[in-house]
């Protein structure tokens, strides 16, 4: 005689099969389904580091390695040297109707000191620290007299930059022109951008413009009929106004 609980298992073993079958399906859904959630995580959490790795280096490339404050000290101390040099500047102005050429060249020996300076800390993140330095333009000198082009009576330079750099060193070309007590303060302001201080503006400060000729040597820009010298010995020759902002 068969056991009661044999009976059952033989009479339901059809039943248990396909419970069993059904049960092992649903396990191995439910394992595939949490395989295929794992590796979704793997490749989410991967592009997240990959995207952090990314930006820490770019962090890194632009993170402020640069004292602004002592950088600004050293362009003081640069400008102050070469300004000691009583320096000279090739400057030109177009749309002369009277030269030949539409432009007059003359060379400008300028009387320069700095007057103090200034830096600014920012809540910008492209220029976290703003600047200043101010300058007085105490005197000026143009070699106009000995410019071969005239309006009236009046001596207007010379056509070429060549002709203008000719009478560089003849002293008789550079009278005093300005008066003993003559001030022009001049403000150049900088921003600090990627570890540098970018000059943006020359304004004359008792005439809240541009000034023409610091502008077109330091900044490259057109200020009025002031432009920057292009000739490559005029380039040359203005070379050390670049130099002592660098």
């Amino acid at each position: 005689m068969l056991d009661s609980g044999a009976e059952c298992e033989n009479a339901f073993s059809p039943l248990l099969g396909c419970l069993r079958a059904v049960m092992c399906s649903s396990v191995r859904a439910t394992v595939t389904v949490r395989l295929s959630d794992i590796q979704n995580m793997k490749i989410q959490n991967s592009m997240l580091l990959s995207a952090a790795l990314v930006a820490g280096h770019m962090a890194a490339a632009h993170a402020q390695t640069v004292d602004p404050v002592a950088s600004m000290e050293e362009k003081v101390a640069r400008l102050d040297a070469f300004f000691a040099t009583k320096p000279k500047l090739l400057y030109k102005f177009v749309n002369q109707d009277y030269s030949p050429t539409g432009a007059s060249y003359k060379i400008k020996r300028m009387r320069i000191k700095t007057a103090g300076y200034d830096v600014v800390k920012t809540d910008s993140l492209v220029s976290p620290y703003t600047a200043y330095i101010m300058l007085d333009q105490t005197a000026t000198t143009s070699n106009d007299p000995c410019g071969k082009m005239r309006i009236s009576s009046i001596v207007a330079g010379w056509a070429t930059s060549t002709e203008a750099l000719a009478s560089q060193d003849k002293d008789e070309c550079f009278p005093l022109q300005t008066a003993a007590d003559y001030v022009d303060p001049v403000r150049l302001d900088f921003a600090f951008q990627k570890n540098q201080w970018v000059l943006r503006r020359v304004t004359r400060i008792k005439h809240a413009m541009p000034d023409g000729l610091l502008s077109a040597v330091w900044l490259d820009v057109q200020s009025d009929n002031a432009v920057p010298v292009t000739d490559p010995d005029g380039q040359l020759f203005n070379s050390p106004w670049k130099a002592a902002l660098q």
